[in-house]
């Protein structure tokens, strides 16, 4: 890739029909032939429109389902994998779409499932039901996007396992606060508009956070289990900087960035002493992304690693690399 992404606008993705690709698009328990027709040639004009400003060359194919999670149990997967992909449950909210890595032929790709109502959105009249259907695929083929890209810049990389029990445990806790930056700067021009629950989202996974880290370090005191206070600081923080990228990266995609840290987002940062940490955080994605056209080495990703590291040291929890091949981390709690 010879150059970064730019960041579209709703103007750039008109919802239009196409004539069907070469890519299959399946329809699982809804509808009848004429309206998958109809949708199939919106979604076939989106992704024309996509591929003029990203690389899709790793899109596999898209399925929408009455049975959301049931697709993605039985998506052909193609390889061997350690789990199944399972919906996104929060307390905020409930996941409706997923571009879920297969293989095909041996090559790395994309598969991208929703729910079905993402369709009948596309093909309805509500307005603001379709220009957030259509931010939702932009959204996942910003993710086959970012995928192919990764796997341009380090071929070999994915669909095995990772080369140490270090990177085992921290690249997939520390990992997605990148990948949903990049699907949500390169998104965030279909629906300006979500910045303020993408805030609120963020301000509410911190509470959960602080309180989770608040009962797993009284925990630590009373019973000494190291290991559990330690996997749950470092999971709540892990759960913080996912949802920071989704923040920062809508943030960073609109055409007049808006002020991100300020009134009770600004206060609770303060409160859990993370203000200076949520900043780092966001330089580091931010470079990521302006690099992205010249990655020469995984080491660049390693700095989203320190930055979970980090901020669990601000809580008395100290995470240090073992120099048994064997064993991931050894840990220090000071709290």
């Amino acid at each position: 890739m010879d150059e970064k992404p730019t960041d579209p606008t709703m103007d750039d993705v008109p919802v239009r029909q196409d004539e069907p690709s070469n890519f299959p698009i399946q329809f699982r328990g809804f509808g009848d032939q004429q309206s998958a027709e109809k949708i199939a040639g919106v979604v076939s004009g989106i992704v024309g429109s996509m591929k003029r400003i990203i690389p899709l060359d790793r899109l596999d194919g898209f399925t929408f389902a009455a049975d959301y999670a049931g697709a993605l149990l039985e998506l052909n997967r193609g390889f061997e994998a350690s789990a199944p992909p399972t919906p996104t449950v929060e307390a905020f909210g409930l996941g409706v779409g997923m571009a879920v890595t297969v293989a095909r032929d041996g090559l790395p790709k994309k598969h991208v499932v929703f729910a079905s109502w993402i369709a009948e959105a596309l093909a309805g009249d509500d307005e603001i039901a379709k220009r957030y259907a259509l931010y939702i695929i932009v959204h996942e083929l910003a993710h086959v996007a970012e995928f192919g890209i990764f796997d341009e810049a380090f071929p070999d990389v994915l669909l095995k396992p990772h080369a140490t029990p270090f990177m085992n445990y921290f690249w997939p806790r520390a990992n997605p606060t990148w990948d949903e930056y990049f699907a949500c700067r390169m998104s965030a021009g279909i629906d300006a508009g979500l910045f303020d629950g993408y805030r609120d989202t963020l301000i509410s996974v911190l509470e959960q956070g602080d309180e989770a880290i608040k009962t797993g370090l009284n925990s630590f005191r009373e019973t000494g289990a190291y290991e559990q206070a330690a996997n749950t600081v470092l999971d709540s923080l892990s759960s913080i900087m996912k949802y920071s990228g989704y923040l920062l990266g809508h943030a960073d995609g609109l055409e007049e960035p808006p002020t991100v840290v300020e009134g009770e987002l600004e206060a609770k940062l303060e409160a859990m002493g993370l203000t200076e940490w949520f900043t780092t955080l966001h330089q580091h994605n931010r470079h990521l992304f302006e690099t992205s056209a010249g990655w020469k080495s995984l080491d660049e990703f390693d700095v989203l690693t320190a930055s979970l590291i980090k901020g669990a040291a601000l809580f008395g929890v100290h995470c240090h690399r073992s120099e048994d091949p064997d064993e991931a981390f050894y840990v220090q709690i000071f709290a």
